[in-house]
């Protein structure tokens, strides 16, 4: 994708299953370490990153105005831990 636009990152929840949290993002930081994005906070606040369908089967999130440091791997998981979805995100400048 372009450097300053929006990205999207799908996941989903099977249908299946039970909604009882949302799902939580992880993006690998190198070394076998990964970090978690925060997802929380206030409401009246633009976060640059954020959940579009809270406690729904759709988890997926966007990233606002990304930039070559938000390039990496993404994953998504249930609270459960199951791996749900894994993009590797490439941000390139315009």
């Amino acid at each position: 994708v372009t450097s300053g636009t929006n990205v999207h990152l799908p996941c989903h929840i099977p249908s299946s299953s039970v909604v009882s949290s949302n799902a939580l993002w992880f993006k690998d930081t190198g070394d076998s370490k990964r970090t978690q994005l925060n997802l929380e906070g206030d409401p009246t606040d633009e976060k640059k990153v954020d959940l579009l369908y809270p406690m729904d089967h759709d988890q997926s999130i966007i990233i606002r105005q990304a930039f070559t440091d938000d390039s990496g791997v993404y994953s998504c998981e249930s609270a459960e831990g199951e791996r749900l979805h894994t993009i590797n995100l490439i941000v390139e400048d315009s």
